[in-house]
């Protein structure tokens, strides 16, 4: 069976759905019983999620800034530009 990926495997992606969105790399990609794409995609700090299609967009510089501002403040931790 062939399906169509629209990320390749290495690809860095942002989970953009839900109630978390996150940076991450997928990992592999396949293909549902009833045909539906999923990709595995590995997070920061080493864990894994598989998720359709739909929840996933290319990563780009934005969600990376923003990615960052969050572990800031999730952790209380200063910008290097603000030192």
């Amino acid at each position: 069976m062939t399906y169509d990926c629209k990320f390749k495997i290495h690809q860095p992606v942002w989970k953009a759905t839900g109630d978390y969105q996150l940076p991450g790399k997928v990992i592999s990609s396949g293909s549902t019983g009833n045909g539906k794409t999923m990709y595995c995609v590995e997070h920061p700090f080493g864990f894994t999620h598989n998720y359709r299609e739909p929840n996933l967009v290319a990563l780009t510089p934005e969600h990376t800034e923003n990615f960052r501002d969050q572990l800031c403040r999730m952790f209380n931790l200063v910008k290097a530009e603000d030192v």
